[in-house]
């Protein structure tokens, strides 16, 4: 495969849409989340027994190819992907796995793309926090399982219960009623008490 000159990495943010970038090693998910219109929405990729750095790069390439024509700010919060993909060229020609999904990724792109690096879970108020704490709660399952339409008000209500008081999973199964298998999953997908 010839290396082709990686134009679309722009140096300035883009005029167009936010993808925001996340992974999880321990639920294997890569995942793309963007808000739409209001409405918040999530692209998940599963794939058990790989790296939590080959599923950062999965979910960055899943942003780069759903959009290859619009103009796209990509925000990560894996310094590893971000720093491939601002490189340039030279770094992508590398001959690891990572670099050749980006690479590929780019090269069928025919638009600009801005990456973003973000610290994950610094608090910090404004879109690029909340869009990274979404893209981090879908990479730890607890948006999908609210955003599930075959669960049920119970289960719901406890993931709602768990996000504001972050209660231990038997106190979450005697609050809410659920069984405490169901409650020791709810907590372990969460980014802050799963630690």
């Amino acid at each position: 495969l010839p290396i082709l000159p990686v134009q679309q990495v722009a140096k300035h943010p883009n005029d167009g849409r936010t993808i925001f970038t996340d992974a999880s090693s321990k639920t294997s998910r890569a995942v793309c989340v963007w808000r739409e219109d209001g409405v918040w929405h999530q692209v998940v990729y599963t794939e058990p027994s790989r790296s939590v750095q080959i599923l950062e790069a999965k979910a960055a390439t899943m942003a780069l190819s759903r959009w290859p024509t619009e103009p796209l700010n990509v925000v990560m919060d894996s310094l590893y992907v971000y720093k491939l993909l601002v490189a340039g060229e030279w770094a992508l020609a590398s001959s690891t796995e990572i670099a050749g999904m980006l690479l590929n990724a780019l090269q069928l792109r025919s638009a600009p793309v801005f990456p973003v690096h973000v610290t994950s879970h610094s608090g910090l108020p404004g879109l690029s926090a909340e869009g990274n704490s979404r893209a981090d709660q879908a990479a730890q399952a607890l948006l999908a399982a609210v955003d599930d339409r075959n669960i049920t008000p119970t289960t719901a209500r406890a993931v709602t219960l768990h996000r504001l008081l972050h209660c231990g999973p038997r106190g979450l199964a005697v609050l809410t009623g659920i069984p405490c298998a169901e409650a020791k999953e709810i907590v372990a997908a969460c980014p802050h008490c799963a630690q």
